[in-house]
């Protein structure tokens, strides 16, 4: 099965461009927040053959959380992904990764932000051209 990249990158590696899926894939996490009121996207980067979402779910009111899980989450993200693009797209599994302080969330985001700077490091970059 051939790879398929969601982003591809152009001139330069931090300078990633969406391909097709990618912009399906950017439309569905933007249509996280619209779907739970209670759950937020606080940043995220769409990589060629993989993302990095930052998502916050809050309790309303310090009642019973009624918002999906992030498998849930993730789950349905992939689905439609999927289904919008007639593909499948992505691996069965996602990690994650529980925030436990305001450092760790910093330590997250900055990840996330340098995640592109480093995708000419990974095995599949090359195949991004072929």
């Amino acid at each position: 099965m051939s790879q398929i990249f969601v982003g591809a990158g152009i001139a330069r590696p931090h300078a990633l461009q969406l391909t097709n899926i990618g912009l399906v894939a950017e439309k569905g996490i933007k249509g996280i927040e619209k779907h739970y009121e209670n759950v937020f996207i606080d940043h995220y980067v769409i990589m060629p053959n993989h993302v990095h979402l930052l998502l916050r779910i809050e309790r309303p009111g310090g009642r019973a959380m009624l918002a999906p899980t992030v498998s849930r989450i993730v789950q349905q993200l992939k689905g439609y992904v999927s289904k919008q693009s007639g593909k499948k797209v992505w691996q069965k599994s996602f990690y994650d990764h529980v925030i436990r302080d305001e450092q760790d969330y910093f330590t997250k985001w900055q990840y996330i932000d340098e995640n592109p700077l480093k995708w000419c490091e990974d095995e599949l970059y090359q195949q991004s051209f072929i």
